[in-house]
Parts: C-alpha cells; structure tokens; sequence
C-alpha cells in the first residue's frame, strides 16, 4: 500500500481507482462488475420509492454516464443510449426499477389482510397546490403504459 507524506493513503486509493477502470479490463468484466456491484447499489429500495420525472431522469443520466464509461464512449460521440444498452446487453434502469416496484405492488396487493404493510393506509387529504407524488401514483402510471390491469395481480405468473 502506497502513503503519502503526510501518512493519508491517498495515492494508493488514486491507483486502485486507475487499475478499476483500466483500458486493458475486458468490457465484459466491466459491464459484470457494474451489474453486480454499482447497480444493486443504485437500485436498493427504489422499488418503494414515489419517484418523481426529475429523479428519474436523474437516475438515467446517471446510468448512462457509467455506461458510456464503461464503452469509453462520450457525449460528442454523438452515440445514442439505447445503441449503448444493447450493445452492452444491458437494460435501461427505469425499467428495471418498474418491474421491482410492480413486483413489490403484486406481493402486497397478493399479501394476507391483517400483516402489517397490508393494512397500512394514509388518512387526511392532500393540500394545496401541485400534488406530492406517491407510490401508488408511480404504480398507476407502471400500470397504464404496460397497459395492465388489477384483475392480474390475483395470477402471480401472469403478473
């Protein structure tokens, strides 16, 4: 391990970092390593989340800027980010994020009445001016552009 004068590790951090991304790493362990690792990160309880378009599309610029990384891509390359997912056989995060959180939604919907997240409902009304999101909103839309419906929450495999 590599010390700076000061006795920091600082230089020894700075060379793990260089060797993570190195140029000579095949893409494929970096597309296994990022699907591991970094994503599972990403996506830890979003599934519960009431995500608002600006997170999302936060999370997607995100997304992308380690992909294009990962392909040693830029913005001037003017390469466009599905080519980049596919190539890399990888699936956009949103997507992802909705199938998590409609399988969090079936599990709930499916779940016994009297278990606690069951019978968990919010009282009181919703203020004034533009509306908070909330997760059964962000459930709504998942539901509407998959064009589902609730009669299939009942039939897990269907679901």
């Amino acid at each position: 391990m590599l010390m700076s004068e000061g006795g920091g590790s600082e230089p020894s951090i700075r060379a793990r970092l260089k060797a993570a991304w190195d140029k000579r790493m095949p893409r494929k362990i970096k597309v296994k390593l990022y699907e591991t690792v970094v994503r599972p990160v990403i996506l830890y309880g979003l599934e519960t989340c009431a995500l608002t378009k600006k997170e999302e599309r936060l999370l997607v610029t995100k997304d992308m800027w380690m992909l294009r990384r990962i392909m040693g891509v830029t913005l001037r390359d003017r390469k466009r980010g599905e080519d980049i997912r596919k190539e890399l056989k990888v699936c956009n995060i949103i997507e992802r994020i909705r199938e998590s959180r409609l399988r969090s939604f079936g599990n709930l919907e499916r779940a016994q009445s009297g278990q606690p997240a069951k019978d968990m409902t919010v009282e009181g009304n919703r203020g004034r001016g533009r509306q908070r999101i909330w997760w059964k909103d962000n459930i709504k839309r998942d539901l509407r552009e998959l064009n589902l419906t609730m009669e299939l929450v009942g039939n897990r495999k269907e679901w």
